[in-house]
């Protein structure tokens, strides 16, 4: 499911930005939060304004074009996973050409019967 989901996310980059990371992992962080971390981000056009020094550009230009997808992105965690995302948090570091995106979780039904027969679990 984690490699079905970088999939996703790097597919959902390419179709927004012009070209997808070259590389991406998804991770169970908790269990109730997935976070990606893609690599090699960044567009010829977006290298071209880190080299003028326009990094705060590329960081907001590229924070518009991510919000687009956040709805795809949302919908795609919910499918593969079976549970609803909460909330989808997406980073982005120009200089290190890196980029990530947290999604968090509802309880699924076993640990909000866990909670609910062990008070610790709270």
């Amino acid at each position: 499911m984690l490699a079905a989901l970088s999939n996703v996310i790097v597919r959902a980059y390419r179709d927004a930005l012009g070209r997808g990371p070259t590389r991406a992992r998804t991770h169970h962080a908790t269990h109730d939060l997935l976070v990606c971390v893609l690599q090699d981000t960044l567009t010829p056009a977006e290298r071209q304004l880190l080299a003028a020094g326009r990094h705060e550009d590329v960081r907001t230009t590229r924070a518009l074009l991510i919000g687009t997808i956040e709805p795809q992105l949302r919908a795609s965690v919910e499918e593969l996973c079976g549970r609803r995302v909460l909330s989808v948090v997406s980073g982005f570091n120009p200089w290190d050409d890196i980029a990530s995106e947290a999604f968090l979780l509802e309880a699924s039904e076993d640990e909000d019967q866990t909670r609910e027969s062990d008070p610790s679990a709270r």
